[in-house]
């Protein structure tokens, strides 16, 4: 069967609309290199974009609907290595999350809701060991911190309650043992705190004198 001069006009209209809705754009350099290349829609970035270093490496795979950011984004070292790998919902971070060191291992890995911090985000060493969990709510700690050692001994250890250091706080030397034991309430410290000296005998912290000694560390570290 033959086209019918309707079926043609229609063809032709099906291909003029989809040229306005969908266009293939180039971004680039000062020097001219390609930068980042995908489609434009109505004016807006839609489907898969890829960003490029300025030697032509990708640097960034980024998915998007609407000129929003809508699915996968990928990101890379000069090596190629992923260093990044997030989810994005209607331009919000949404999700599992995983960030790598240049080599290749895992640097820090949590979930986002909404664009903020939400649930467990552990961070690890360049090594491979845990480095780092604490606990967010919308954001901001609020939850259990532990922090370890290059070695995976436990050097610190509390908790959070709306982003202020709250109960119990421990701190400990590399070989695990016992160097500080003390309380905070609304991310202050409260009486009593303990120093344990090399055989682990506790005794009481001046903390007026303590905060004295860290501010004056503070200033001499200071630029």
């Amino acid at each position: 069967m033959g086209f019918t001069r309707y079926s043609v006009v229609l063809f032709i209209f099906t291909l003029l609309i989809q040229n306005s809705w969908a266009q293939s754009v180039q971004e680039t350099y000062p020097d001219g290199a390609i930068s980042a290349e995908g489609e434009m829609s109505d004016g807006a970035k839609d489907g898969l974009w890829v960003y490029y270093y300025q030697d032509g490496t990708v640097s960034a795979r980024v998915e998007y609907e609407s000129g929003g950011r809508d699915g996968f984004s990928l990101y890379y070292a000069f090596s190629g290595t992923l260093t990044g790998r997030e989810y994005w919902d209607n331009d919000l971070l949404q999700d599992s999350a995983y960030y790598y060191y240049p080599d290749g291992g895992l640097e820090k890995v949590g979930i986002y809701q909404d664009g903020l911090y939400q649930g467990e985000w552990r961070l690890y060493h360049p090594n491979g060991q845990l480095k780092q969990q604490l606990w967010y709510k919308q954001g901001i700690p609020d939850g259990i911190f532990r922090r370890y050692s290059d070695r995976g001994a436990l050097v610190q250890s509390g908790q959070y309650e709306a982003g202020l250091e709250t109960g119990e706080w421990r701190y400990y030397k590399r070989k695990g043992r016992l160097s500080y034991l003390g309380s905070y309430e609304a991310g202050q410290r409260v009486d009593p705190w303990f120093k344990f000296n090399f055989m682990g005998v506790p005794y009481e912290v001046d903390l007026e004198k303590w905060a004295a000694e860290e501010a004056a560390a503070s200033e001499q570290q200071e630029p």
